[in-house]
């Protein structure tokens, strides 16, 4: 009797800790997060584009600079952007050249700090967290590698 009620026990345990064996190394967030600290770092230079409110928006990011393009290439918003860990990055409006917003707006965001937290990435792109330093400003997207080629200026 004693045996046959040890074997139930262990049976159930192995099955048991098979499933939650399987449950962490099939966990969805636990594997993003050991693939998408890696992954981000293609971001922090290229062009992507998404589409906004306003329409299509191209980016243009270097070393330093982000370029945030709403008609190519004299509608924009021209940021620092300071990597801080290979998925967050701090940015500052520096300049905005772009008649859609009222000079009110401008003068508000000039020299306003932003953090971009790159959520989650994907071959063709990523999805993104930005807070506005007041914190009273969130905003959700995705990105894409833009495919195109840019006019020259």
């Amino acid at each position: 009797m004693y045996q046959k009620i040890n074997r139930f026990i262990r049976l159930t345990l192995n099955k048991v800790i098979l499933f939650i064996t399987i449950i962490v190394f099939l966990n969805p967030k636990s594997t993003y997060s050991l693939n998408a600290k890696s992954d981000c770092e293609k971001f922090h230079l290229g062009t992507f584009v998404y589409t906004s409110s306003f329409g299509e928006v191209i980016i243009v990011r270097n070393k330093s600079y982000e370029i945030n393009y709403r008609v190519y290439p004299n509608s924009y918003i021209r940021s620092s952007i300071k990597w801080i860990s290979p998925c967050v990055a701090e940015g500052i409006a520096l300049e905005i050249n772009d008649e859609i917003f009222p000079d009110d707006y401008k003068k508000k965001l000039i020299n306003k700090r932003s953090k971009l937290y790159i959520t989650e990435t994907f071959s063709d792109g990523y999805s993104y967290k930005l807070i506005e330093e007041t914190g009273s400003k969130i905003i959700y997207d995705k990105v894409k590698f833009y495919k195109g080629t840019l006019p020259i200026k």
